[in-house]
């Protein structure tokens, strides 16, 4: 499994192991560039340009026998108006395209004791349409006989996507029509949509979003991380979250927001813009307000930290890339 596939999934077991002093440390940290590149993610199949099932090496902790397939289909936009999927146990990427059609890439992965039984295991993994609807099949997950789907598409960016899933990851790179995601354990990643946008992570769901403008609503039960690309941000947005919420803007940054924390000492700010940056009071919380006027960005954290950092700062003290 590549980085970055490790990356979007939750540790979850990591997160309720910190003790308080390691976990505040962490919840004050600045949001980590990497998070929202947008390059391609590797499949575990492209090891190998082949179709159809193949045994892969396996190592200590995998299952005896493991294999894979990959499967490809290209569908119009007559075909399927809008990107709709039910995902569970499975990691999905679309890319917005200039083309008028799909292409649509599963990668499924299954492994057990014996090669019979993983490739039958393999069987039960199926990407089919039902109408105008993508469904994928994937087996409930077993320790002992683990399986993955991977599932990428290449999509017309006008096209709307509705994405519901369990323990999905999720990532949503160059759309411009709307985009409404709900996924749970897993991580949502959403770079340069500029449509409405409609996210929600619950049971320590992610949520990472880049861009500079839509109509952005982002609920996360665990963390969310921003990157605001532009100046000025051309919309609205309205990030919520459970954990932290960390925000990284680019230097001369003019769009008013209110970051909301129940204490004080949970907004942090690192920004050049933190001089400008007022406290007020309302309803038993702790508002920070940039700008005048009513704002158009609101950052609330319903019991960690707000963290504003200057993008450009952060790239000093890492030093080139």
């Amino acid at each position: 499994m590549t980085l970055r596939w490790r990356v979007v999934l939750i540790t979850v077991a990591a997160l309720l192991g910190c003790s308080a002093n390691p976990r505040r440390k962490y919840t004050l940290e600045a949001a980590p560039l990497f998070l929202f590149e947008r390059s391609h993610t590797p499949t575990p199949c492209e090891q190998s340009h082949q179709t159809g099932a193949r045994l892969v090496a396996h190592s200590s902790n995998r299952p005896a026998h493991n294999v894979q397939r990959t499967d490809k289909v290209d569908l119009s936009r007559a075909e399927l108006p809008v990107l709709r999927m039910h995902l569970e146990s499975s990691m999905f990427e679309v890319y917005g395209d200039t083309a008028d059609n799909y292409s649509v890439q599963l990668c499924a992965e299954a492994g057990a004791a014996s090669e019979s039984d993983a490739k039958a295991l393999l069987e039960e993994i199926k990407l089919t349409r039902d109408d105008k609807m993508l469904l994928l099949s994937t087996p409930k997950y077993v320790q002992e006989r683990p399986s993955t789907a991977f599932v990428q598409v290449q999509a017309p960016k006008e096209t709307p996507i509705t994405l519901n899933g369990d323990y999905a990851a999720m990532r949503v790179i160059g759309m411009q029509a709307p985009v409404k995601v709900s996924t749970t354990h897993a991580r949502i990643t959403l770079i340069d949509t500029t449509g409405d946008v409609d996210a929600k992570a619950s049971e320590f769901g992610v949520i990472d979003f880049s861009g500079d403008r839509g109509h952005v609503h982002l609920e996360s039960a665990s963390e969310i991380n921003l990157n605001l690309t532009g100046q000025k941000f051309d919309g609205s947005l309205d990030a919520k979250a459970g954990q932290p919420v960390r925000v990284l803007l680019p230097p001369g940054f003019s769009s008013g927001f209110e970051a909301t924390v129940r204490h004080k000492s949970d907004f942090a700010c690192r920004a050049d813009i933190c001089d400008r940056v007022s406290l007020h009071k309302r309803d038993g919380k702790f508002v920070f307000i940039f700008g005048s006027g009513d704002p158009s960005l609101h950052f609330t954290s319903l019991d960690g930290p707000v963290v504003v950092d200057s993008r450009d700062r952060l790239t000093t003290i890492k030093g080139p890339q």
